[in-house]
């Protein structure tokens, strides 16, 4: 009877085998976004003057352009750069990379390109 040649196994290979097993799948995901949950902050509320501000850019937007804003979302404020991929003025929102974000949640706004009048 013949035998197959045993080819040696690397040692990557050898402590794939030997690796840790994890019993509770999906536990140590869950542990690092229950630090989310806690960290959140209540939303504050823009003073007239910021609120002018923001709805003057908001009103410069055109889809294509390049920005960069800040806005509040479930809890926390996020930053996000792209370009707009939609503008809706009735329903008050517009995206940017795929993401949705309220006119109302927004609290600031910084064009990407220079010599805008209000940026």
């Amino acid at each position: 009877m013949a035998t197959k040649p045993r080819f040696k196994m690397s040692r990557a290979q050898r402590a794939a085998q030997f690796a840790p097993f994890d019993a509770l799948s999906g536990f140590s995901e869950a542990i690092g976004t229950e630090g989310f949950f806690h960290t959140r902050v209540e939303r504050f509320l823009l003073s007239e003057e910021e609120a002018f501000m923001v709805n003057r850019k908001l009103c410069q937007l055109k889809k294509g352009k390049a920005v960069s804003l800040s806005y509040y979302d479930n809890g926390h404020y996020h930053v996000i750069s792209g370009l707009i991929e939609k503008i809706d003025e009735i329903y008050r929102y517009l995206v940017i990379d795929k993401i949705r974000i309220a006119f109302d949640d927004i609290y600031d706004i910084n064009s990407d390109e220079t010599g805008d009048e209000y940026f």
